[in-house]
């Protein structure tokens, strides 16, 4: 279409007109496009400059500039330029309009470079528009484009409107920016075909300046081309239509008819595809990435301390307290200072936060960042409801619920030696003991443990309790073939007199509850240095006839197999958890049986 002396003039119009209408247009943009523009040639921009006839001036200034650089180059220049590696076939006005794109952005650059007549198109007559045949598609009233227009979703037409109409005469209303779009739209598409093949390339370059249209490319094609950017697709696609209504409804019907031809075709494929390769073995990384999703989901979370309480609540919503290295400690904390005349000391509770000090805290709620010096305090959702107010929470360590850590010594203590030195007892255990059916291993201990609340009948007043009152708590049931040995009870009976003598020097010195309590050296006497309950075989049950493989199956009944038992064996050979060889293994089992308390 185009002949090649016409590209010998390669640059546009604006480069030689009054930049003061160029400058009008581009305050029409807003801040946002205009500062991202200066942003691609300027590094700072100073908060004077930012406002919309700041950034205005910039550019401006900058494309003069830019436009008195390019006019002194050759086009051997232009081409070295542009890239090194140029194809010298492209046009030297695309050339000059990709370096205004490169530099000032696509919206900037063709607000810069395009002709006058895109944004005031000139009046036409009847021959113009009638001087090419493809005019006639586009020569439609206002109101047909309007209705067409009424098809575009409204964000579209706010948004044009938006980036190309001055702000004081835009339409407030729908029917308004329908009008003014169809209006702009009618005349800037016949002007376009109006203008000469140099004047029309200017504004194909300067909204398209990649794009180089073949010589046989109709005007008609570029002119969808231009008003497609110009206008945006949504909007040129509902106004380009065809206006036959027949053509549209036809493109329709064959468009569905493809469609279902398609999904027809889709469908018995996959159906194929489903017959040649049913039934499908599930993948093992699959099997194994649900056993890992459900061992996740299933496994208990601890949930976070409370510094006020000591709690760790399952669905408790935690608050926390942050506190800055300059920061002052809140005063409704100092509610949970410590008291004078406590069984504990002060230095009990100190912290890396030196603030904290002498704050009945537990250090587990506690997070103290060494780097940064901050401080989080974690607090469960009860006790903040109080902490806000300066009301002591219910919970509170500092409530009177804190008697002091034990010693080192006694944190090993069994639950026997804690119970020979209580004064009173308002649980009763019921214990379940079952032993491995492994040969290897035949005293491995299996089983779980309970304890049932019972009522206190009395009040012990000399310690410790001697081994008759605690055997009357206990009986033991023991299932197997072999005679009952106490060493199969394995560390849940272990005693040691001189640890349990200890400890109850201890509780009379710290504990009020025990400052009036005897203790009496003969009953002491009756317990081993170390070694099991005195007395607790003389209280076992022996049962030879039960199957030990049998009864832990039935203890442990689920309602299916766990699909992790399955990863480890074969379909054909899942063996039971339990399998009694000859001779069979035994297994221990035990039942507390609830008695009165001891006085």
């Amino acid at each position: 279409m185009f002949e090649t002396d016409l590209l010998n003039d390669y640059y546009p119009t604006s480069f030689f007109s009054n930049h003061d209408k160029i400058s009008a247009r581009l305050r029409v943009l807003s801040n946002d496009t205009l500062l991202d523009s200066v942003h691609q040639f300027r590094t700072s921009i100073s908060r004077g400059q930012r406002t919309k006839a700041g950034l205005t001036k910039l550019v401006m200034d900058d494309f003069s500039q830019q436009t008195n650089k390019l006019l002194k180059l050759s086009i051997e220049e232009l081409c070295k330029l542009a890239s090194p590696s140029v194809d010298r076939a492209i046009p030297p006005l695309a050339l000059v309009c990709q370096l205004m794109h490169k530099r000032y952005g696509p919206v900037v650059a063709s607000q810069l470079l395009s002709e006058p007549t895109r944004w005031n198109p000139p009046e036409l007559t009847e021959d113009d528009a009638t001087s090419d045949p493809s005019v006639n598609s586009l020569r439609m009233s206002v109101g047909q484009l309007k209705s067409r227009l009424s098809k575009v979703d409204s964000s579209v037409i706010k948004i044009w409107c938006d980036l190309n109409v001055p702000p004081n005469p835009v339409p407030r209303t729908k029917t308004g920016k329908y009008s003014l779009i169809a209006e702009w739209f009618r005349s800037r598409s016949l002007s376009l075909f109006c203008l000469s093949d140099i004047e029309f390339l200017k504004n194909y370059f300067a909204l398209l300046p990649h794009n180089f249209p073949a010589p046989e490319t109709s005007r008609h094609q570029l002119v969808e081309e231009v008003l497609k950017e110009e206008f945006g697709h949504e909007i040129s696609e509902q106004l380009l239509l065809p206006s036959s209504l027949e053509t549209r409804n036809e493109k329709r019907r064959e468009t569905r008819r493809e469609n279902q031809k398609s999904s027809v075709v889709d469908a018995h494929a996959a159906r194929d595809t489903y017959i040649r390769s049913w039934p499908q073995p599930v993948p093992k990384d699959i099997i194994l990435g649900c056993l890992n999703t459900y061992h996740e989901a299933t496994q208990l979370k601890i949930p976070p301390t409370c510094c006020v309480c000591s709690r760790q609540q399952l669905g408790v919503e935690m608050h926390r307290i942050l506190l800055g290295t300059d920061d002052q400690l809140p005063g409704y904390l100092s509610i949970l200072r410590i008291r004078d005349n406590l069984p504990f000391s002060k230095h009990e509770f100190q912290f890396v936060d030196s603030r904290l000090n002498e704050l009945m805290l537990d250090s587990a709620g506690i997070q103290t960042d060494t780097a940064s010096g901050d401080t989080e305090l974690y607090v469960c959702h009860p006790c903040n409801t109080y902490l806000p107010r300066s009301l002591m929470p219910r919970f509170a360590l500092a409530n009177k619920l804190y008697r002091g850590r034990l010693p080192e010594e006694f944190c090993d203590l069994t639950w026997i030696e804690e119970r020979v030195c209580a004064i009173y007892s308002n649980t009763a255990v019921v214990t379940r003991l079952y032993q491995s059916s492994d040969p290897s291993q035949p005293t491995v201990f299996h089983g779980n443990t309970c304890a049932h609340e019972m009522n206190v009948g009395s009040t012990a007043t000399v310690l410790p309790l001697v081994p008759s009152h605690v055997n009357d708590l206990l009986s033991v049931v023991f299932i197997g073939a072999r005679k009952f040995k106490p060493e199969y009870l394995g560390n849940m009976y272990r005693i040691r007199k001189s640890k349990v003598w200890r400890f109850l020097q201890w509780l009379r010195v710290h504990n009020r509850l025990y400052a009036n309590v005897l203790l009496d050296e003969s009953a002491i006497g009756l317990y081993p240095e170390d070694g099991y309950l005195p007395g607790i075989e003389d209280g076992v049950i022996c049962d030879h006839e039960s199957d030990a493989g049998a009864v832990f199956r039935e203890e442990t009944a689920g309602m299916s197999e766990h699909p992790a038992e399955l990863l480890g064996s074969s379909v054909n050979a899942v063996l039971p958890p339990f399998r009694s060889p000859s001779p069979s293994p035994y297994i221990l089992y035990f039942i507390s049986q609830v008695s009165p308390a001891v006085s």
